[in-house]
């Protein structure tokens, strides 16, 4: 009787132990999906042009899968009030209409441009992460054109998104900050005794990095976008950190 007890204990153990999931820690394959739109094919007088390549999960798990959608939804959703299921396509399509009824009714085809270019860098893989680099820029008749980078990072086991404080180890973030503003001002061609809130808007004229940053081939990469530490015509600031000289000090190390 007692030999039948262990037995079942130990099946149920094995059954219980074979359907857990594992840790996901492989390659995900990913599809470039492309939107455009020109509305020159519709109608010659106005200027409604868009041209999106986006990059969609072709065989993650389903909860990773998720959160790539959602956090690509993201970087559409402020042009396009895109609805649940993701459907850019449609949505693109009902955004040039109302443009171009917008301005059919205005009377002002010629003079109101909206012309959109998101391009996707090719996703940063480890065992751990999975990060997302898209470049956008974006022209709706004002002063200048805007641009900008968006990025995220995800955690592959869980979806979850990573911020900067997930990255940086609690006990070496003092080294880290130290690394970070040394590599910005070598990377900036600063001088080393140049103080860095004359140069740059740092919040209480102290160094800090943005929320901006993903996985790269060139390092730890941080995304400074027009007006967040410097004008509009200093452009896109961008800082590497390499991996060698930080690894020690991050989590999710490549």
């Amino acid at each position: 009787m007692k030999r039948n007890i262990i037995l079942s204990f130990v099946a149920v153990l094995s059954i219980a132990c074979s359907g857990s999931p594992k840790p996901f820690d492989s390659t995900v394959n990913l599809e470039r999906i492309t939107v455009d739109r020109n509305s020159a094919e519709i109608a010659s007088d106005s200027s409604y042009m868009l041209s999106i390549a986006y990059l969609k999960p072709a065989d993650a798990p389903q909860y990773l899968a998720d959160s790539i959608m959602k956090h690509t939804k993201l970087l559409f959703a402020s042009w396009f009030g895109i609805p649940e299921e993701f459907d850019l396509e449609a949505s693109v399509q009902r955004h040039m209409d109302e443009h171009l009824d917008h301005a059919a009714r205005n009377d002002v085809p010629g003079r109101f441009p909206f012309r959109l270019t998101i391009a996707s860098a090719p996703a940063y893989q480890n065992s751990r992460t999975i990060s997302f680099t898209y470049s956008w820029a974006v022209d709706e008749g004002g002063a200048h054109s805007n641009f900008g980078k968006y990025c995220f990072v995800l955690e592959k086991t869980t979806g979850r998104k990573l911020f900067l404080k997930d990255i940086l180890r609690d006990e070496g973030e003092a080294e880290f900050m130290r690394i970070a503003e040394t590599e910005f001002k070598v990377q900036s061609g600063m001088k080393p005794e140049e103080r860095m809130y004359v140069l740059y808007k740092f919040r209480n004229n102290r160094f800090h990095l943005t929320e901006t940053f993903a996985f790269a081939d060139a390092g730890l990469t941080f995304h400074f976008n027009p007006y967040e530490i410097a004008p509009y015509s200093a452009g896109l600031i961008t800082l590497a950190l390499p991996y060698e000289s930080i690894a020690t000090l991050i989590n999710f190390a490549p």
